[in-house]
């Protein structure tokens, strides 16, 4: 998942960052497919404040690298001297991330709501979500039809509901 930092944006991403930064929680929607199927586009991700040192390999961080937001899943953590880096990389997509230093790190996700309810994402991923990732990574045509019917489950989630 990004989103891209536009100048009326900025002032959000300040006030989110000094409220994970003092330990509260922060609750922002999903915009991109970059991590589906654990999280899809329209969730709702609840973000908790963490310290470098609390964040492990599978965690799904919050981070901000040129002025973009990202979340995306751990995939190695390396320790120099005083400083943590990370690598991540989305569950459907092919390649890593750029390397995430410490300063980049906003926080971690708690909770993923959407349409199977509140979660709490898990550190690793299974195999029925692996492949699904897999099938998305590697064809548009399947990414396009996975998105599709996940909007008509919506779709008819809150038509039942709304009854």
């Amino acid at each position: 998942m990004e989103a891209v930092c536009s100048p009326a944006c900025d002032m959000r991403l300040e006030l989110a960052s000094e409220m994970l930064n003092s330990g509260r929680t922060v609750t922002i929607r999903a915009l991109g497919s970059s991590m589906v199927p654990a999280i899809w586009p329209g969730d709702l991700l609840t973000i908790e404040s963490a310290a470098p040192e609390e964040i492990i390999l599978g965690d799904i961080i919050l981070f901000l690298q040129q002025r973009r937001l990202y979340v995306h899943r751990v995939a190695s953590v390396q320790a120099c001297a005083a400083a943590r880096s990370w690598t991540t990389r989305g569950d459907a997509l092919l390649h890593d991330d750029p390397c995430v230093q410490e300063s980049e790190l906003l926080g971690r996700v708690r909770a993923v709501r959407g349409l199977r309810g509140r979660v709490e994402p898990g550190r690793h991923v299974s195999q029925p979500a692996r492949v699904l990732s897999y099938l998305i990574a590697r064809s548009s045509r399947f990414h396009n039809v996975a998105l599709r019917v996940r909007a008509c489950a919506l779709a008819l989630r809150t038509r039942t509901f709304a009854r």
